[in-house]
């Protein structure tokens, strides 16, 4: 197949010798460019924090003190007071600041 790897891996522990491959896994190279088409990012712009790339997950911001002050979906822009600011989009977490 033209777009696909198939590996198997195997593990070599000294004194012991190798052992069984593992079952073939087959890598697909359509993943890396889905990932580079919607690049995450999370920036600051004055006193705006600006999530671009979010497609349709969850954007929520939470300020240093715990508090929930941003709740969204997709694409954001949120102006918040100075401070330090945790930015969750779906499963990542992104620390910032805000002057």
């Amino acid at each position: 197949v033209d777009c696909c790897h198939v590996i198997g891996v195997g593990c070599l522990i000294v004194g012991v010798g190798e052992s069984e491959a593992s079952e073939p896994v087959t890598l697909s190279e359509s993943g890396v460019e889905d990932i580079f088409a919607t690049a995450l990012a999370v920036t600051v712009e004055g006193r705006e924090i600006v999530v671009t790339g979010a497609a349709d997950k969850n954007v929520r911001i939470v300020a240093a003190d715990g508090k929930a002050v941003f709740a969204s979906q997709g694409d954001s822009r949120a102006t918040v007071a100075p401070g330090f600011y945790l930015v969750t989009v779906g499963e990542t977490v992104v620390k910032v600041v805000v002057k």
